[in-house]
């Protein structure tokens, strides 16, 4: 099976100009591993930007979907995977998580 990475900007910049500075799961929100194959949306938000192929591997392109919600909203990872990145691409705020 090969190696999936979903990347998921978070566009709390355009609420918050900020990214939180201590954000800490609730018990709540932690799950059980999806069964393989299977995925939830991340949070409940309108998409403001759709996923975009690139036509090359590090072609232009828009790897993930950009949801809109508001600050302190818990988002949840829709597989299940382990973060291997958290931080700044470009300007924006990225979670790239490996399934």
């Amino acid at each position: 099976m090969a190696l999936q990475t979903l990347v998921l900007p978070l566009l709390m910049v355009l609420l918050t100009g900020s990214w939180p500075s201590s954000v800490e799961p609730s018990r709540a929100a932690i799950a059980p591993p999806l069964p393989f194959g299977s995925w939830v949306w991340p949070v409940e938000g309108p998409v403001i930007r759709g996923f975009d192929p690139p036509e090359t591997p590090y072609g232009t392109g828009h790897r993930g979907l950009d949801i809109a919600v508001t600050p302190g909203t818990v988002i949840a990872a829709p597989q299940s995977g382990i973060v291997s990145f958290s931080g700044t691409v470009g300007g924006e705020l990225f979670i790239t998580i490996d399934h």
